[in-house]
This record gives C-alpha cells, structure tokens and sequence, in this order.
C-alpha cells in the first residue's frame, strides 16, 4: 500500500466515523435501530441535526491541527490555537465539548493556552481527562512521521492546550505511537497488543469492553477502551465505524478516533466510496492530506 493511501485513510477515516457516528451520538445503545436503523449509511439527523455527510468537532479540530502544524511545523502551537478560535468563532461550529469551550474562552481572557487549560480544569470541578484532545491528534503523526520524538512532544502539548489531564495526553501519545507503527505498515492488531501491554488499557486486550461495564461517554479512558474492543474485534474498515456509530453516547469520537487508526491499516480505498462521497469537507480533508504526506516527506 502506498503511504499516500494511509494518509488519506488516517484523515477520511476520521470523519466518516465522525459523520456516522454524531448521528447517535447521545443515544443509548439499545434503542439506536429502532430511532436510526442498522445505522450502515451516513444519513445526518441526531441531535445536532446533522446534514448527511456533515462532521462534528472531532473533525473540525483535526482539521484545525493539521492547519496550524502546516503553518507552522517547527512550533505549531499558536497556530493551532489561532485555528481552534476561528473553528469556535465560525458559522459551522456544530458541537464544542464542554472542556475545550472553557479553555478556548479562558485563552481570551489569558492569552496563554497552557494557563487557559488550567483554569478550564479548575471550571470542570479538576476534571481535565476528557475525550477532546484524542479526537484531533492524529495530524501529528502524520506531519511528524520520521520522528517519534517529535511526534510524542507536539501529541502531548497540543493536549495540554485544552486539556492537561495526565491520562489525557498520555492517551494522545499512545494513539500516536499506534498511528506511527500502522503507518509502518504493522499489523493493527499486533501493534495494539504491543503498544497497550503496560498501560492503563492492557486489560483490554484479555477483556474486552461491555455496556455492562464501561459507558460509551467523553472520559477518555471510557472512550479509548471502546475504541480498542472495537478495532480488537472487527476486521474491516466498514464494520469497525459501523460498530463505532452503534454504540451510542459519545459515538462520533469513538468513531472518529477508530476510523483513524482503522483508515490508516485498511487504507484509503478500504474505505466504501458511499460513504467518502457523503463527507461534505472531503475536498478539504484529503487536500490536508496531502499536505502532511507532503510535510513528512520533506517537500
């Protein structure tokens, strides 16, 4: 597989997860048939009233990452920062997590994005272990790919600029370290046996995530441990944001956060055409693509 094709996986794998998904996205799990379906095409609705085809803030702050990385590749952060404002400022804003509002508000009190996530999680109760900086972290494997450092370094700051929780940026971190091993052409599998072995998800690997046991909700940890059964256990890119879209609860971003990694292993034409010819910023997103192919190479 070309290296272009994952790319363009990573980055289109996002949204159709994330388009899929936000049409469930608080329902509970059980009553997604009989309100959407089998929920095996992207149909928009939900409650944020979604046209078909249209993502969410998963993937308009991915989108906001790679724009600023590209702007500014050897200190991306003010850049970023800047995007983030201009996503929360627009007219498409359509979702905005509750940690990443508050940060983005604190920063135009502060001017300093590292302070405004701090007083963001003092305004969460301490809560700074949302879902929010997982979602968007996947540019940074792609811009930085020849250097794991680099990509470890810009995968937990960028966290820290709406949330410093240590789970938080740590999640981004092994998200990355995965993308980086699948964009090496490593069996996803096999690469989430490696990289989970030791962390706070190594007993994901043994058992798998129930609705018995851990609500699909935006707590990073629940989240990343429905993101790992799923892609433990399906065996296509279809069928792991299918599943993704039926979990309910906060189903866009594991969608999103599952359809990235799923679209870098399967690659970019793994991805049914039914599905990529719905995504209303497809021109933007796979241009995006390009771009950090372009980055990481050098060009």
């Amino acid at each position: 597989m070309k290296m272009l094709d994952r790319y363009l996986g990573a980055m289109m794998g996002k949204a159709v997860g994330d388009a899929l998904g936000g049409t469930t996205e608080g329902a509970w799990y059980y009553e997604i048939e009989r309100i959407y379906g089998d929920m095996t095409e992207i149909i928009g609705g939900g409650p944020l009233r979604l046209k078909a085809g249209e993502v969410t803030d998963d993937t308009y702050m991915a989108i906001a990452v790679a724009k600023g990385i590209l702007k500014n590749p050897n200190d991306p952060y003010d850049e970023i920062g800047q995007e983030f404002i201009h996503w929360y400022c627009s007219d498409y804003i359509n979702d905005c997590g509750a940690t990443v509002g508050r940060a983005i508000r604190s920063f135009m009190d502060t001017h300093d994005w590292f302070e405004a996530s701090k007083r963001a999680q003092e305004l969460m109760g301490g809560k700074g272990d949302g879902n929010g900086s997982v979602m968007r972290c996947i540019p940074v494997a792609l811009a930085y790919r020849s250097d794991p450092k680099k990509v470890a370094e810009v995968s937990h700051k960028q966290s820290m600029m709406t949330h410093n929780g240590e789970l938080a940026c740590n999640t981004c971190v092994l998200h990355n370290r995965i993308a980086l091993d699948l964009l090496d052409g490593a069996d996803l599998k096999e690469s989430l046996h490696t990289h989970l072995s030791g962390t706070v998800y190594e007993d994901m690997l043994t058992t798998p995530t129930t609705f018995d046991t851990v609500p699909s909700n935006a707590y990073v940890y629940n989240t990343y441990r429905w993101v790992i059964t799923i892609l433990l256990e399906e065996n296509n890119f279809e069928d792991v944001v299918i599943r993704s879209a039926r979990t309910g609860g906060d189903s866009d971003t594991i969608g999103a956060i599952a359809g990235s990694l799923a679209g870098i292993h399967y690659g970019y034409e793994a991805i049914p055409d039914r599905f990529k010819k719905k995504i209303l910023w497809r021109e933007t997103i796979e241009d995006l693509a390009q771009k950090l192919y372009a980055l990481s190479e050098g060009r």
